[in-house]
């Protein structure tokens, strides 16, 4: 007998003030009566330098020697403590001095000479008493004025009973800690406020919280201010705590700052709800429903978030480009899948202010400047009697120059490096879209795995810098069918991995009809709000390098399946192949 008893003490000895302290019987368990008491029959008697026990239900009895290891000590009485102040102070912060225990109220004193350093004068005072030889921390009674004697080190207010599997609430201010405590609650100050603790270690304030945490004796919920240096300390004491052990309350949810300012605004039983409404500490990348609920209610209200459309009616039914999502762009060599794409930029560029990084290795990049100059005036730069004047040309480039950046292919061709940059443009240029033409001029290789990775990691990228991303990417192998005509690419035919077809929110193949007619054949679309798969047919200016709407489009309006396509044939009638 009382083995369960002398580690309850040996735990709690750290919160203890010298004198006796009523607790819950470890030794009776639930056999004690009355069923459901919330009674504590065990009185604990801590003296200098040892514990004595006795249970008025069990009568088990008991001590142990603490060699005044322990930190606890009497409370000192050099202080008068004038009750009169203490209850027009306790008034003002909202809560009745009869609500707190005997033991935490003989922790707070009253002195009229107190000097305060910041307004070179004497003044009223409330002191807290903390279990560190003889250390007060001092508050003004009026105004905001603090001053301390001695060094605090431990937790306030020490003489509290605690349960097992009692919840212990952690603050950063005494009011805080007492306005919990007169609702019924076990609470601790900090004795440094919201001053961060530095280091891999925790501070000795905490612990005993984190012993008794570990060996699941209690509970711990951080319920700091809710203002920029609470949450920088609440994250602090959740990394020594332990998030997944630990609960907080976000006072900002009651509209308040802290624990004092929610008890002085909604009284008792607003410190009760508050406390019915401990959220749980979730790890970073861990998002819940009340998280988005925000974002839920907007798209309730508003709508899906619609993507931009280009300006081509027949195309925009079928796509419409917005942030945080990938387009793959397949079909064969020579089929004006740049040029589309070059097209998609430049339009955005004009119509939403977009801005893009480029990486096109397969153009020079003077050469592609000069073709999304031509996109750009509507005038070619190249050849042509109706070519662009230089000072069109002096005008594209000054617009090209806000609007693209061009990532050199000969600088590095890692897809940690085009990332690397397309962040620093994002940051600092604010940069709307990214183009990889083609990505086998990257270092990824054609295995299912590295392509799978790449696209999870473009995924990321994308939705982490909110922004569209195209990446261009050539079929491996099409052969003619029955009548001579090439089956339409899609994403299960693109060189090294089904991954494409299935990581994808927009896929679409480039298929060239004759000279002036290319054919856009949409064959995913994750989101049905921004489009959906179907073919559009746009007419191409070769002199401008311009699309517009194709003659076909009243014929694509009324529907065009992919399922219409001719199958594979053998491979006997292999006509065309491109390996990479």
């Amino acid at each position: 007998m009382g083995k369960a008893i002398e580690s309850l003490v040996l735990s709690d000895v750290d919160y203890r003030t010298l004198g006796t302290h009523s607790y819950q019987c470890p030794e009776c368990g639930d056999e004690r009566s009355p069923q459901g008491s919330r009674k504590k029959p065990l009185r604990v008697t801590y003296e200098a330098d040892a514990a004595v026990w006795f249970c008025h239900h069990c009568e088990s009895k008991g001590q142990i020697s603490l060699n005044h290891s322990s930190g606890i000590r009497s409370v000192p009485s050099h202080y008068e403590m004038d009750e009169a102040v203490l209850r027009q102070v306790s008034a003002e912060r909202g809560f009745d001095l009869s609500s707190l225990p005997p033991d935490v109220l003989g922790q707070i004193r009253w002195s009229d000479e107190v000097y305060y350093t910041s307004i070179s004068a004497k003044a009223d005072s409330i002191g807290f008493l903390y279990p560190d030889d003889d250390a007060i921390k001092w508050r003004s009674v009026e105004g905001k004025n603090f001053t301390s004697t001695g060094a605090a080190r431990s937790l306030f207010p020490s003489g509290q009973s605690i349960d097992r599997n009692e919840i212990v609430f952690l603050v950063e201010g005494e009011y805080d800690a007492l306005a919990l405590i007169s609702a019924g609650f076990v609470a601790f100050s900090s004795p440094s406020g919201a001053n961060t603790p530095s280091g891999d270690d925790p501070p000795n304030y905490l612990k005993p919280l984190i012993r008794d945490l570990r060996a699941g004796h209690i509970s711990v919920v951080v319920a700091v201010d809710s203002d920029e240096r609470g949450e920088k300390f609440r994250d602090v004491l959740l990394e020594y705590l332990g998030r997944e052990n630990v609960g907080y309350i976000d006072w900002s949810d009651f509209n308040c700052k802290d624990a004092n300012e929610c008890i002085q605004k909604h009284g008792v039983d607003g410190i009760k709800q508050s406390v019915g409404q401990i959220k749980e500490v979730l790890f970073e990348g861990i998002v819940t429903a009340r998280n988005v609920a925000a974002s839920i209610d907007q798209i309730r209200s508003g709508g899906f978030k619609q993507g931009t459309g280009i300006g081509i009616a027949s195309l925009d039914k079928l796509m419409t480009i917005c942030s945080d999502q990938i387009s793959v762009v397949t079909g064969v060599p020579g089929s004006g899948k740049s040029e589309l794409i070059d097209a998609f930029m430049i339009r955005l560029a004009m119509q939403e202010d977009w801005k893009f990084a480029v990486f096109s290795a397969e153009n020079p990049i003077d050469i592609h400047v000069g073709k999304l100059a031509e996109k750009y005036i509507g005038r070619p730069i190249f050849e042509g009697d109706d070519r662009m004047s230089g000072e069109d040309l002096k005008d594209a480039s000054i617009w090209l120059d806000d609007h693209f950046y061009f990532l050199d292919p000969a600088s590095s061709n890692t897809l940690r490096s085009i990332l690397s940059r397309a962040a620093v443009l994002v940051e600092h240029k604010k940069i709307n879209g990214l183009l990889i033409d083609p990505f086998n001029y990257t270092d990824v290789t054609l295995d299912t795995d590295s392509i799978s990775n790449m696209l999870t990691e473009l995924h990321a990228f994308a939705n982490a810098h909110h922004i569209h991303i195209w990446i261009v990417a050539h079929p491996q192998k099409l052969y003619r069918q029955p009548g001579g005509t090439l089956p339409t690419p899609t994403g299960m035919d693109i060189s090294g991995s089904a991954a494409w077809f299935a990581k994808a929110d927009f896929g679409l193949t480039v298929e060239r009809a004759d000279d002036n007619e290319t054919r856009v054949v949409v064959w995913k679309c994750r989101f049905k709000w921004l489009g959906d798969t179907g073919t559009a047919y746009l007419k191409y200016d070769p002199v401008s390098g311009r699309f517009s709407e194709g003659s076909s489009a009243d014929e694509i309006a009324a529907g065009i399946s992919l399922e219409d396509e001719p199958e594979e044939v053998d491979e006997q009638q292999e006509d065309f192949t491109f390996d990479l």
